[in-house]
This record gives structure tokens, C-alpha cells and sequence, in this order.
């Protein structure tokens, strides 16, 4: 529950008393792959993303003549 209500691993090991190392196993094991993380996780790439400054696209090459 904590994992989904936007948790991170070392306030989890914090508030259940586990090492960090020991969470993250926990979490790896039980912690249900669901839509409600699923839907939490694309809100904060968004989120990452409207913060971002516009980029300006570019060729990404330049051509060198030899003369």
C-alpha cells in the first residue's frame, strides 16, 4: 500500500523497519504489477515531461567539405 500511494523504497524500509535492500526484495516479490502504479508512473512522466524546456530539433550532423 505503501509502494502505491507513491512511496519511495528508503520511506518504506523507514516506516516497516526493514533494511533498504530487504524492502526492495519484498516489494519485488509481492508487489502487484497494477493499474493504479501503471497510471501513477505514466502521471509523473508527464508530469517530467510538461517541466522539460522546449527543445529546438536539430539535423544532429554537420558536413565537412574538403577543399
Amino acid at each position: 500500500m505503501l509502494a502505491e500511494a507513491g512511496c519511495t523504497v528508503p520511506e518504506i524500509a523507514t516506516i516497516t523497519g526493514h533494511s533498504q535492500a530487504h524492502a526492495q526484495r519484498i516489494l519485488d516479490r509481492y508487489l502487484a504489477r497494477t493499474r493504479t502504479l501503471a497510471e501513477s508512473a505514466i502521471a509523473k512522466l508527464d508530469e517530467h515531461r510538461r517541466n522539460q524546456p522546449e527543445r529546438t530539433p536539430t539535423l544532429g550532423y554537420s558536413i565537412a567539405r574538403s577543399g
